[in-house]
């Protein structure tokens, strides 16, 4: 595997997120997409609720850019992939909720 890879999941993460923006809090966003987040917790009674799975998103997509070191990563490829996975649910969980 190459830099360019993970540069690629990253690119691909940022491009689904904004993509969905309006799921999310832009300042919230921003600096989840900046690596500079402040960890935002999540009850065990929420995890799989729509306000659960967007803090969940927001972590996982912090810890990504603030990992990422301009050197491949196989576990920063993989928690992309996840990321946008899981987006793709809370889409489906926002329209199913009339959101």
């Amino acid at each position: 595997m190459s830099v360019k890879s993970t540069t690629h999941h990253l690119v691909n993460l940022q491009y689904c997120l904004q993509e969905h923006s309006f799921l999310f809090n832009s300042k919230l966003l921003a600096s989840a997409l900046s690596g500079v987040m402040k960890s935002q917790t999540i009850r065990k009674a929420e995890f799989n609720s729509i306000h659960g799975m967007r803090n969940h998103i927001l972590n996982m997509t912090n810890e990504c850019m603030k990992r990422y070191r301009g050197v491949d990563s196989s576990l920063i490829n993989a928690a992309c992939i996840e990321i946008i996975r899981d987006v793709r649910s809370l889409v489906a969980v926002a329209k199913s909720d009339g959101f």
